[in-house]
């Protein structure tokens, strides 16, 4: 079962969670086996982002693990 899901952060956390060339959302897609993952809005002047993941709630899982790592770790 597919499912579509949003999270939300703070513009500031959008580089290290897509990283160089869009290195962190390749190991994610990879790791979690979700194929769908974006990062929108593309304005980079935005005060929040939102990561968009479509997939099972297993791969979810994953993917909003990494994303409260990366939270985590950069001070929030």
């Amino acid at each position: 079962m597919q499912v579509k899901v949003h999270l939300s952060f703070p513009s500031k956390f959008a580089g290290p969670l897509i990283g160089k060339k869009a290195s962190n959302l390749a190991h994610i897609k990879k790791f979690s086996g979700a194929k769908n993952i974006h990062v929108f809005p593309k304005d980079r002047d935005a005060p929040e982002r939102y990561i968009e993941i479509v997939g099972t709630p297993l791969q979810q899982y994953f993917v909003s693990m990494f994303y409260c790592l990366v939270l985590h770790f950069r001070g929030t």
